[in-house]
């Protein structure tokens, strides 16, 4: 699929210590379904067609593009390097592919197993040398002949051992879901594969992200170009390496979440849960067009005596230092600028940190913001460095954070920084640099301007770090770029990357 644009700024990693909620309403249950094998158009809707044609839908688009053209570029600068910097003890390249753009990549790292997802292609990798064991398309590992699929999300859950998988099919709006039969799948015949049909007929769910609690898989999508934005959910499966049939899977949907104050809530990200819990969190930043903001957006999850979930359908604000909409990042060498999104969050992970002993959500996004005169900063992903197994668990209060960065005279870098407990934030750590600008298709009518990077990238606590150490790990995946030979070809590239912090 040839997904388009995004937006920029500093990247803003922010800690959110939470309680338990009270109980929401339960919603109407459905069921899964087998993985649907037939072939259909791309771009079988309006709004499909537009996402294929701009990417990520926001509520004003042209309102958007005026607020991007005068945001203030404030940089961030560099500072020498320190002994407190993340460590690089893995790192290697993934997949990509050159047919598409954005590369929206991500990963998942479990007990033995790595697990990459770009648009469109997935690597399944050992954990201990870097050896892909199996790489192939995303219809591979879904079940899923489409040809319309985009937007993928993988994560590692702790409490039942597996990797789940959620992937758009906008061919007819419905969720490719799957997990893999053990904690070691080698290949995509490791996988099972469903279709979830939450109803969205001609209404895109756009930008699906996924999160998690100890009951239930959480999507969260903004419907249709801007509707509202929901929250599907879908039951774990029972401990077993076979796939149950389709019927024994419950799930349901929290329509039009909306913020404290009564408006909508725009891109709602389900937390991934480290700490297995019944009760889980969603969070979401309000639209930033022709405004700042000084609040996140966060819902709780919990779980009816019947068995389905219950999702707040009014946040509870959380104050967080003022924030804007970015400006796109400039690049070396070209007047091609970088989509850096809309100051919306793109993941969460939310694990115990020991030290303080409370469950902490740990979040980031692109905002305007920063000082200094070195560089721009966007397109984050965020991890503590809990380590959570059957074997026991340990840290938390550490983090490591991935991000691009790109200015008017470097070419994009993928870098890294930690931080631990109240320490100061590391320096930047280099994991790889681009050897010339991204220039390709997405740069131009009717694509763009900007050109479409990243949208997102991964972060992952590792759940088997050694837990005599003095903290965890995290897993990372982000893109650079390859030199291009022309303005047409998609030259992406992802590096996988396993850090301590």
């Amino acid at each position: 699929m040839k997904r388009m644009p995004a937006m920029l700024v500093c990247v803003a990693a922010s800690a959110l210590v939470i309680g338990v909620p009270s109980p929401a309403r339960g919603q109407a249950v459905r069921h899964l379904q087998p993985p649907r094998r037939a072939a259909g158009p791309f771009g079988a809707t309006p709004a499909a067609s537009q996402q294929a044609r701009r990417g990520y839908l926001v509520p004003d688009p042209a309102g958007l593009a005026r607020a991007k053209a005068t945001a203030t570029s404030r940089h961030v600068a560099l500072a020498p390097p320190d002994p407190s910097s993340p460590v690089a003890f893995r790192s290697w390249k993934g997949v990509y592919d050159t047919s598409v753009s954005p590369p929206d990549s991500t990963g998942a790292i479990g007990p033995t197993r790595y697990i990459e997802l770009v648009n469109d292609q997935f690597g399944i990798y050992d954990r201990t040398n870097n050896t892909a064991l199996s790489s192939g398309t995303i219809a591979t590992l879904t079940g899923d002949a489409s040809g319309s699929l985009t937007d993928p999300q993988i994560l590692w859950d702790p409490g039942t051992a597996r990797f789940y998988y959620v992937v758009l099919d906008t061919s007819s709006n419905v969720f490719d879901v799957g997990f893999s039969t053990t904690d070691t799948p080698t290949t995509a015949a490791d996988w099972c594969q469903y279709t979830d049909d939450p109803g969205y007929g001609s209404s895109l769910p756009d930008y699906p992200k996924l999160g998690d609690t100890q009951d239930f898989l959480l999507i969260g999508v903004n419907v249709g170009l801007y509707l509202r934005s929901d929250v599907d959910w879908v039951t774990k499966p029972a401990p077993g390496p076979t796939c149950p049939s389709a019927g024994s899977f419950r799930t349901g949907q929290k329509q039009t979440l909306k913020n404290a104050d009564g408006t909508k809530a725009v891109t709602p990200v389900p937390v991934n849960q480290i700490d297995t819990s019944a009760g889980g969190w969603i969070i979401a930043a309000k639209d930033l067009t022709g405004s700042t903001r000084r609040t996140l957006s966060l819902f709780s999850v919990t779980t009816n005596p019947d068995g389905t979930a219950n999702i707040a359908g009014t946040a509870t604000s959380v104050i967080v230092s003022t924030y804007a909409l970015p400006p796109p990042a400039p690049q070396k060498g070209t007047t091609a600028v970088l989509d850096t999104m809309d100051g919306r969050l793109t993941q969460a992970v939310s694990a115990i940190d020991p030290t303080i002993g409370s469950v902490v959500i740990w979040t980031q996004h692109t905002i305007s913001g920063g000082a200094g005169v070195s560089l721009d900063v966007f397109n984050g992903a965020i991890a503590p460095d809990r380590a959570m197994s059957a074997g026991g668990s340990a840290f938390g209060d550490a983090m490591v954070l991935a991000f691009d960065t790109s200015s008017s005279s470097t070419d994009v870098a993928f870098q890294m920084v930690s931080k631990i407990g109240a320490s100061a934030q590391s320096a930047f750590v280099l994991v790889r640099q681009s050897a010339g600008p991204n220039v390709d298709f997405t740069c131009f009518a009717p694509d763009g301007p900007p050109c479409r990077w990243g949208d997102y990238a991964g972060a992952s606590p590792d759940p088997a770090a050694t837990l005599t150490g003095s903290h965890g790990q995290v897993w990372l995946t982000d893109t650079y770029n390859v030199s291009s030979t022309n303005n047409t070809n998609v030259d992406w590239r992802t590096q996988n990357v396993g850090a301590a912090p």
